[in-house]
């Protein structure tokens, strides 16, 4: 299976100034827009910082806030195609010889105008990105969503909580000729399944069998392998018994030098111990695993408030803007639910006003400036509440 980037509880964007910006005049929402599509990702990351802060404050006027949420999305989409392309690319260098043929190349590609993955830094602002889209709600990043849906959680929830929109582009991918989004496809339509008042149609279930048998047979392992996992969450997976068997006893694809249980080293056939791991369940009658979500709430919903970034570092003897950051409130509800997000009113402050300090004051609210060096790291906090949780303080670390 692709190589997964492991998935974060970090919210919202990545709001850290570039040393090319004004710490006051907030650029024109034409010119954020021009720098989400720069060919250099730190520039393409302060343009989303800006985009996000403008949508944040409603100082825009309607046109204004659709164009900055669907420059988001294509972001998303820019990033997603970067970050699989540097994926496939590894796992076709790094596959033995008689696995490449299970590694099929994705159709993605990193253009020239979008530049290189630089993937040590992708841990750090790319959760963000896709935090931020999936928070939005805007059906247009359903695809976006998609896409991302091998970082985890977060991607994969926030495709799903879409419902039954979601269902049609995911199965479209299934049915694709890119494996690599067939498999991320199949981790929204499994959580879907789970979630089960998403999908309650029989037309719907339906579909879904049919693309589940598909994926089942198809010649990517990384496929057949997200498709074991979707198929548990059926009500009638008694129907793929049959299918199960064959991958459970003939699966070919096989990870070489592994260890095992008795301390012996061999071949790995993962895909087949999947396989059989669910027939057993089955043949036990054991239910899937559900997503229960957050007690109080509807199952499938879990409810955060956090700050982001939730932990930077700058260095205070730079010129402004480059020993700043802007912190921003923000706020995720995920599962088939839809529940009020008010905002009380609060101020930001930080543990250490003395060396640090941080606005209140528009257009940066959340804007915090490193006067000095401090021994320790210093809390940023924001006394105001969403929906009753207080937001999780962030840390800054002044040089």
């Amino acid at each position: 299976m692709k190589a997964i980037v492991a998935a974060f509880a970090l919210v919202a964007a990545v709001l850290q100034l570039g040393a090319q910006q004004s710490n006051t005049a907030q650029p024109s929402v034409s010119l954020i827009l021009e720098q989400m599509r720069s060919p250099d990702r730190h520039e393409r990351m302060v343009g989303f910082g800006y985009a996000a802060n403008l949508l944040e404050s409603k100082e825009s006027t309607p046109a204004d806030q659709d164009r900055l949420r669907l420059g988001i999305i294509e972001l998303l989409i820019t990033e997603n195609n970067l970050i699989r392309s540097f994926i496939a690319k590894n796992d076709r260098a790094n596959a033995p010889g008689d696995e490449k043929s299970e590694q099929p190349a994705t159709q993605a590609s990193s253009s020239s105008d979008q530049g290189e993955c630089d993937c040590d830094e992708e841990d750090d602002e790319y959760p963000f990105l896709i935090e931020y889209v999936a928070n939005m709600g805007d059906e247009r990043g359903i695809p976006a969503l998609i896409g991302a849906a091998g970082s985890g959680g977060i991607a994969i929830r926030g495709a799903a909580a879409f419902g039954k929109k979601a269902l049609d582009p995911a199965l479209e991918l299934v049915k694709g000729n890119d494996p690599d989004l067939a498999e991320r496809a199949l981790f929204v339509i499994q959580k879907l399944l789970e979630w089960r008042t998403a999908i309650s149609d029989p037309e719907s279930h339906l579909r879904i069998k049919n693309a589940l048998r598909l994926a089942l047979v198809s010649p990517s392992y990384g496929v057949r392998y997200a498709a074991i996992y979707a198929v548990e969450y059926m009500d009638d997976r008694e129907e793929f018994v049959p299918i199960l068997k064959q991958i459970a006893e003939h699966d070919p694809y096989k990870l070489p030098n592994q260890p095992k249980e008795d301390g012996t080293v061999g071949d790995h056939y993962f895909v087949r111990l999947s396989a059989a791991r669910l027939l057993q369940k089955i043949a036990d009658r054991t239910p899937p695993t559900i997503d229960r979500g957050v007690p109080g709430f509807p199952p499938g919903c879990s409810v955060t408030a956090f700050i982001a970034p939730a932990n930077a570092t700058v260095d205070h003897s730079l010129s402004a803007p480059r020993n700043q950051v802007l912190f921003a409130t923000s706020f995720t509800v995920y599962g088939g639910c839809d529940l009020p997000q008010p905002v009380t009113a609060g101020s930001w402050s930080t543990s250490d006003p003395a060396h640090v300090s941080i606005s209140n004051q528009p257009p940066t609210p959340g804007l915090a400036t490193c006067l000095a060096s401090v021994a320790t790291p210093v809390t940023v906090t924001y006394s105001g509440t969403r929906s009753g949780y207080a937001f999780t303080p962030a840390t800054l670390v002044c040089k």
